[in-house]
């Protein structure tokens, strides 16, 4: 075999060598992503897992969710700032009638109500909810001291209303950019309490991004009628059937501010999920 006969062949064989090269290139790529996932990524996640926020995998369950809050403070003083903290707790059916295990759960909510741990003692508790879910409702009942509380008949689910928002946008002045909160359209269940303060906080921390939380918030809506609604940390939505009505608290705080209610109110909601 000449020179050029050997040359030639070389040349029709090197593209073969270039793919096996790189074949091995990327599997050993590929291959060293793997070792540091399960070395780097892996025990990470296992830390960080217990403190994200997110619905469980089930289609069926109730959830307490509870949102205190506290001033901040230093080893001198308190600092004035106040900071928001939250906390859930989820309940599984334990019966094949499920309307039977909301009815008791909301029961032993209402009758039986809990004290924050001792660790928690100085939390100040703002609002709580309960969330019912099913395969295609979310039910959301918001409770207060500006709200109190009020018997629920549970022998049948709400229906879904007939409207939903076209857009939904947490904005506060300190964030560089809005965050969009997408509702589902089993969150327009008739009745629902949407867009309470405590509604807002649970949202976001299932988004698991970064997010500033404080009085200064604003929620920026395109409701079914292409109106722009702007609500404040003091403003809500009930969804009806074909409408929605906003809700000022601090005209319903002033409405209870004499009623002998308020005080029963006060003392149920001592409670901790």
């Amino acid at each position: 075999m000449n020179f050029f006969e050997e040359w030639d062949t070389l040349q029709k064989n090197i593209p073969y060598y270039y793919k096996f090269t790189m074949f091995l290139c990327l599997h050993w790529f590929r291959m060293s992503l793997v070792w540091c996932h399960k070395v780097c990524i892996k025990p990470i996640e296992h830390i960080l897992h217990p403190y994200i926020k997110e619905e469980p995998e089930e289609d069926k369950w109730v959830q307490i969710y509870t949102m205190t809050k506290d001033v901040a403070t230093t080893q001198f003083a308190s600092t004035g700032k106040e900071y928001y903290r939250s906390f859930e707790t989820y309940f599984y059916p334990y019966t094949t009638d499920f309307l039977k295990f909301v009815e008791n759960e909301f029961m032993f909510f209402t009758e039986n109500p809990m004290q924050l741990k001792e660790d928690n003692q100085s939390l100040e508790i703002m609002e709580t909810l309960f969330l019912v879910r099913t395969h295609d409702q979310c039910i959301v009942k918001s409770f207060s001291t500006q709200k109190p509380i009020t018997p629920i008949d549970w022998t049948s689910l709400p229906k879904l209303s007939e409207i939903s928002f076209s857009f939904v946008e947490y904005y506060h002045p300190k964030m560089v950019k809005p965050l969009e909160i997408v509702l589902t359209s089993d969150f327009y269940t008739i009745g629902n309490d949407l867009f309470t303060t405590a509604f807002v906080l649970r949202q976001l921390e299932l988004m698991n991004c970064y997010f500033i939380f404080d009085k200064d918030y604003e929620i920026h809506l395109i409701d079914h009628k292409i109106k722009e609604i702007h609500l404040k940390i003091d403003q809500s939505i009930v969804i009806s059937k074909d409408s929605y009505k906003i809700i000022n608290h601090h005209a319903v705080e002033n409405d209870l501010e004499d009623s002998p209610i308020l005080s029963e109110a006060r003392y149920w909601w001592n409670f901790h999920c």
